[in-house]
């Protein structure tokens, strides 16, 4: 602080220090992303879902049902993802590290087994590679921070517009 009483203090903080509550420019790569996760969870649906209902089910109401919930999960997981839900996100990223680890342990399976290298690297390629950006693109600290964000400023948004709805109400 100065010599002089009378002179009006200084703030010392930063525009980093200050919270955003600004509406956040959400990235585009999370349609990419959604768009894989859907299309990562037909291929996979489609060999392992329905075998697996066919084993399991007793009759075909769970056989349905047992389709039908995984389907209804990754719905939730897109929409999740879409609107930057951190649980949705995380989850999404543990689909893609799994699926990808998955189709390589197939893909060295298939190599052990003679089938010839270019199959192969063209599956690595088209699984693998893909599942392992979409995983490493979710769990970036910068489209963490983007999400936290956007989250905030949806909390705070909510927050003002119900104390516009009470004090309305209020007011009557």
């Amino acid at each position: 602080m100065s010599e002089n009483p009378y002179e009006a203090p200084s703030s010392e903080v930063g525009e980093q220090d200050l919270p955003q509550f600004s509406p956040v420019k959400k990235p585009w790569g999370r349609w990419l992303v959604v768009v894989w996760l859907f299309v990562t969870f037909s291929m996979s649906q489609q060999s392992l879902g329905i075998s697996a209902a066919r084993v399991i089910a007793p009759n075909p109401v769970v056989g349905q049902i047992i389709v039908l919930a995984p389907f209804l999960i990754v719905i939730i997981l897109m929409f999740g993802v879409s609107s930057l839900k951190k649980p949705s996100i995380i989850v999404s990223a543990v689909f893609f590290v799994l699926v990808g680890a998955w189709h390589l342990a197939i893909s060295a399976y298939l190599l052990w087994e003679g089938v010839g290298a270019g199959r192969v690297l063209t599956g690595v390629l088209v699984y693998v590679v893909p599942c392992c950006l979409a995983a490493w693109y979710l769990l970036r600290p910068g489209f963490l921070r983007v999400a936290a964000k956007h989250r905030n400023y949806m909390d705070r948004l909510l927050t003002q517009r119900y104390v516009e709805k009470q004090m309305r109400k209020g007011a009557r």
